[in-house]
């Protein structure tokens, strides 16, 4: 009798899900953190776009992140000033790239548990932690993140093509990215990457599909 996926799935799943849990009880204190630093000048932005719509791709502060005030904007219409609200996102965010970073380990060959652990690692490691505390430094690098390891664990491998469900979610995912952090011009690069060690493919062809991602950045 085959083998039902969606429990075979889970099994692979679970030990990436319980290092998840182990971080969200771990981390979760900062859910009373309240705001810090510029995430009171941010929050102030995201109530300006709420009364002045035409702001919405203009840039906050120093840099153009406008997607930064996007969030705001819709979490002050959710949680008004109750940060715990804020933080609840901020940490599902993490958690999030945690369990990405899990499902992409295990594509590289790593055991369940060891995916697990490199998870875990990367979730409770103090070089993670600015995201989880600071929420305007969530919303810029957490989103990021979420777009890069998405789209790895979306790339396919070495006998499998792109299809529109696949180009479509990916083109949205680099689109959004493009207003959340400048480090979104990565993407040329990093597609270089998974067509090497993702899909296997040879060089040229990893290069060629790198320059096409590359012309927006130029341009």
């Amino acid at each position: 009798m085959a083998a039902d996926p969606s429990a075979t799935a889970s099994s692979t799943l679970l030990p990436t899900l319980l290092a998840c849990a182990l971080a969200a009880a771990v981390l979760s204190p900062v859910l009373g953190a309240g705001f810090y630093g510029d995430d009171y000048d941010l929050w102030h932005v995201g109530r300006e776009l709420q009364s002045d719509p035409g702001i919405a791709f203009i840039g906050p502060l120093n840099f153009y992140r406008p997607a930064n005030a996007w969030l705001f904007a819709a979490h002050d219409l959710v949680f008004g000033t109750w940060t715990v609200g804020y933080h609840l996102t901020t940490l599902f965010m993490h958690l999030g790239c945690g369990l990405l970073l899990g499902l992409l380990l295990m594509r590289f060959g790593i055991g369940r548990w060891g995916a697990a652990a490199g998870a875990a690692f990367w979730m409770l490691s103090p070089y993670a932690f600015e995201p989880v505390l600071f929420v305007n430094v969530s919303y810029n690098d957490l989103t990021v993140l979420l777009v890069w390891l998405g789209l790895a664990c979306l790339w396919p491998g070495p006998s499998e093509c792109w299809n529109r469900g696949r180009l479509v979610a990916a083109a949205a995912m680099v689109a959004f990215s493009v207003f959340c952090k400048e480090s979104w011009v990565m993407v040329a690069g990093l597609a270089v990457l998974f067509d090497l060690c993702l899909r296997e493919t040879n060089v040229r062809r990893a290069v060629r599909t790198g320059v096409v991602l590359a012309a927006p950045v130029v341009i």
